[in-house]
């Protein structure tokens, strides 16, 4: 979830958002957002479909498979930003407080734009990210890294280097090294998770392993058990109390989420409603729910009251689920 709380949906080609804005934000099949506010919409272009999308106080952006990303102002949805990679988006953080945008890429390379002079560029050196999340009090964004660790760009220090000389010449590259963590995860980390108190940092891997990072002692993890093949989706709750992991269970597959009471860990429910592997959860705020993806292609609502109720089908996509917010 984010911070602010608003509520996100993708998959695939097809995202939609909502917000406390009062805006709500579709991709069609055409490879165009379309955004309505009190009932008018209006369509924006972005060539070859949102395959994901970010948002922050004002700003709203979205990318695609063709590399391109487009960021709009909130509301009147003028355009404030473009951006062009060589390879396809794979996620998107816009790092508020700092006029700075994170673009993940297909190839695993992390890049940091600059909102006000577009053209200047960081390349984050080193390990190969499969996903980011910016911390609690924004001055970090985190990196789970194909090698099982999580490594923290600092922001000042990013926004400093793009608005040097160097930048305005071309792009910049900033070291931010992964230090070899005793109790990281075996093969990659798939996703990230921050809790609203920025005490923690919730990781989900290959490994199957669910490990909490503590932010104020680097290099303390808590392993959880729990998953029995690869977990991916994590999130948790607005207010702190609850964490659900996602996972695929084999033999036969099927999908699996864990819920968890904060701080203890303790196991609350072990539930079970997709089909495959549970990609992604998010909690929807000030009410008992939380919603969930999976390969399944479906999305699923679940009650925090009865967890091990049976779920409700809020839709199901054409392609595979793939982030919840």
């Amino acid at each position: 979830p984010k911070p602010d709380g608003d509520a996100w949906f993708r998959a695939g080609s097809l995202t939609r958002a909502r917000s406390r804005y009062g805006f709500d934000v579709r991709a069609d099949r055409e490879g165009r957002l379309v955004v309505s506010i009190a009932g008018e919409e209006t369509t924006l272009d972005l060539p070859g479909g949102a395959s994901c999308m970010a948002k922050a106080p004002g700003l709203v952006a979205a990318g695609g498979g063709r590399g391109e990303v487009r960021v709009w102002s909130v509301p009147g949805f003028e355009e404030e930003a473009r951006f062009q990679s060589a390879t396809g988006i794979e996620w998107l953080e816009l790092l508020h407080g700092h006029g700075l945008i994170a673009i993940g890429l297909t190839s695993k390379e992390t890049t940091i734009w600059s909102l006000e002079h577009p053209s200047r560029q960081i390349s984050v050196a080193g390990a190969g990210d499969h996903c980011g999340a910016l911390s609690a009090d924004g001055s970090k964004l985190n990196l789970g890294t194909r090698g099982g660790a999580v490594r923290a760009v600092p922001l000042v220090e990013a926004a400093e280097l793009l608005r040097g000389e160097e930048a305005a010449r071309g792009p910049v590259r900033m070291d931010v090294f992964e230090a070899p963590v005793p109790g990281a995860h075996f093969g990659a980390t798939w996703s990230i998770a921050v809790s609203p108190d920025g005490r923690h940092l919730a990781t989900t891997g290959h490994d199957g392993a669910l490990k909490i990072w503590r932010t104020d002692r680097p290099g303390e993890i808590l392993d959880l058990e729990g998953h029995d093949g690869v977990s991916w989706g994590v999130a948790f709750s607005p207010d702190g109390r609850w964490l659900a992991s996602g996972a695929a269970r084999p033999d036969p597959e099927r999908g699996e989420i864990i819920l968890r009471r904060v701080p203890g860990w303790e196991i609350e429910a072990r539930i079970e409603g997709h089909d495959l592997l549970v990609t992604a959860l998010a909690f929807l705020p000030d009410r008992n729910i939380f919603v969930s993806g999976s390969l399944d292609r479906k999305v699923m609502l679940w009650s925090l009251d009865d967890p091990e109720a049976p779920p409700r089908l809020l839709h199901q996509f054409e392609q595979t689920v793939t982030s919840l917010a």
